[in-house]
């Protein structure tokens, strides 16, 4: 097997590894068990491989690194705003009739 097809297949990988959990916590707009610390350790890491890739001229490296933000930054602000409401939710106000 070509060492670039190995790589290829790991940037799908970890490209497409978050997108599942995001798509189930936007249809079904709850995210009980989402862990906003674990989203934000993986989107640093995530961070992080696109440095070292562009240091490194890692082709495959910065796309999977790219494409992996996206669907954990979108999951990543969805958990942190439902889980400030959460823990501060917004008292409306009755208005008087």
């Amino acid at each position: 097997m070509d060492v670039a097809l190995l790589g290829w297949i790991g940037t799908f990988c970890s490209a497409f590894a978050m997108l599942p959990q995001c798509i189930k916590i936007l249809r079904s707009h709850r995210c009980e068990g989402a862990s906003p610390l674990t989203l934000a350790i993986y989107g640093i890491g995530a961070l992080a491989w696109v440095g070292y890739g562009v240091n490194t001229r890692d082709v495959p490296l910065i796309v999977s690194s790219i494409l992996a933000l996206v669907p954990t930054g979108i999951t990543l602000v969805y958990v942190w705003f439902a889980t400030k409401r959460e823990l501060f939710p917004i008292r409306q106000i009755s208005s008087p009739t």
